[in-house]
């Protein structure tokens, strides 16, 4: 399994990646004296800037080395040219191994308790919802309750739109509603990630923050019914 989480990032959106090993890798070796695990710490702007060199492929072998005495992560990346010959990218991300006792500080994002937890309709059809509201207002607030009601609006000087799905899945007590009031840029963001499927959620802690559980799309036979899942947590505006 392999997790991802934040650190040393000052930042009011949290996020956090559980995927299986079988997800990411067709071959995969580790070996180490900590029970065969290797925890490291890297930038994920420049990871993320190498692998959109292996965009066009699946063919990238991932291996943690030494460039002189700077620990890094190599991608080699084998693709094609437009002449159809094929060649080699080295792509070489800076990374810091970390200790266990330091990794054994990350977990999910801590969240209170949540009022309702809903699950999301189709996110291509939701993510237009809120690219149109995030063009008309930085904030938008999120509405749920115990009936499966969710509701996008937004509220300013010029204009008012609101947007309600119901009849949803949902998890909470009787009578139960939440209400939060997000950066709608942040939001958007959560909705850009690739490989998400349909199978979503947000949990509402009222007047608090908003949670999201995205499940990942297996892209591994051997995968299948492995809970891969993207958490992001969003504070909630003040009321």
């Amino acid at each position: 399994m392999v997790y991802v989480g934040q650190s040393g990032v000052d930042t009011a959106l949290k996020s956090w990646l559980q995927v299986s090993v079988d997800t990411l890798f067709t071959a995969y070796r580790c070996e180490s004296s900590n029970n065969n695990e290797v925890h490291i710490e890297v930038s994920m702007e420049q990871l993320y800037r190498a692998i959109k060199s292996a965009h066009e492929t699946d063919d990238v072998l991932l291996r943690l080395m030494k460039k002189g005495a700077i620990p890094t992560l190599n991608l080699s990346i084998s693709t094609l040219s437009h002449y159809n010959s094929r060649f080699t990218i080295e792509q070489d991300v800076p990374c810091r191994p970390q200790k266990q006792i330091y990794v054994d500080t990350f977990d999910q994002p801590a969240i209170p308790e949540r009022n309702v937890t809903v699950q999301l309709p189709s996110i291509p059809k939701l993510k237009t919802v809120l690219e149109k509201l995030r063009i008309l207002d930085n904030y938008v607030t999120i509405r749920a309750n115990w009936e499966g009601k969710l509701e996008f609006s937004i509220l300013n000087d010029q204009v008012g739109v609101r947007t309600t799905f119901e009849k949803l899945g949902v998890q909470s007590n009787e009578g139960a509603r939440g209400t939060v009031v997000v950066d709608s840029r942040q939001l958007i963001k959560v909705f850009q990630v690739p490989e998400l499927s349909n199978r979503a959620f947000i949990g509402i802690c009222n007047n608090n923050c908003m949670a999201f559980y995205g499940f990942l799309e297996s892209l591994s036979p051997s995968s299948e019914g492995k809970d891969d899942y993207l958490m992001f947590v969003i504070p909630s505006k003040a009321l």
